[in-house]
């Protein structure tokens, strides 16, 4: 497996690290023993992993989203 990479907002590139999610020990073994360093296993099955991602992606966009309306308080009071 090819690392993957992407571009930040600056330009900056850095890893996109990558997720291998199964129900098997063995399929996590397997990435991690051929060198995909940026890989994360999860020994889980796929519906737990994907409800407790959806869960976590939704508390980070409402962050971002409180965090921007903090910011624009101030500059709509001037």
């Amino acid at each position: 497996m090819l690392p993957a990479f992407v571009q930040n907002a600056d330009g900056t590139m850095r890893e996109l690290p990558t997720i291998c999610v199964d129900s098997s020990e063995f399929v996590v073994s397997k990435l991690k023993d051929r060198g995909t360093h940026q890989a994360f296993g999860v020994v889980t099955n796929a519906q737990d992993f994907m409800h407790i991602l959806r869960l976590y992606v939704e508390r980070e966009l409402e962050s971002r989203a409180a965090t921007a309306r903090a910011k624009a308080e101030p500059a709509a009071a001037r």
